[in-house]
């Protein structure tokens, strides 16, 4: 029996209610209650359903064709290129968080440029977090395949 593409249809939301967790696992956050909890991030995709996302990483890669980096590239410049990354992602992508406490034990509130500090300080992760972002896998909320096999 051939599957009808038509009835596999995962339920698609509104960008903003498609956010979802990605657990930072290398990073352990002290929590108020003295102990350590993993990072969790709340991401949108950074595929084509995210416009502003993809739009602006059209720009950026645009903008780097018409200015090429020299044949030899240092830190500074790949810290740079990052640095711009690190923005994009936290306008674009990154939603709020969870386990994330100032120096006092308040949760720190979500804001681009508390996102920008965060994943500044979680440069070690930010491929993981970008491969995670970019991947629409991600990003589909199952399907019942009983329920639509059975139809």
């Amino acid at each position: 029996m051939a599957l009808k593409l038509s009835k596999l249809s995962a339920a698609l939301t509104s960008i903003d209610e498609r956010t979802v967790p990605f657990t930072v696992n290398r990073y352990k956050a002290p929590q108020p209650d003295g102990t350590t909890a993993a990072i969790v991030l709340h991401l949108l995709p950074g595929t084509k359903d995210n416009r502003p996302f993809r739009n602006t990483m059209l720009l950026l890669s645009m903008a780097e064709k018409a200015n090429p980096s020299p044949e030899a590239v240092d830190l500074e410049t790949m810290d740079a290129k990052e640095d711009k990354l690190i923005q994009i992602l936290a306008k674009h992508v990154v939603r709020g968080w969870s386990n994330v406490f100032d120096d006092d034990g308040a949760p720190v509130p979500y804001s681009e440029e508390a996102a920008v500090d965060l994943l500044s300080l979680l440069r070690s992760e930010f491929d993981n977090i970008v491969k995670f972002a970019v991947d629409d896998a991600n990003f589909i909320e199952p399907v019942d395949i009983a329920a639509v096999t059975k139809n």
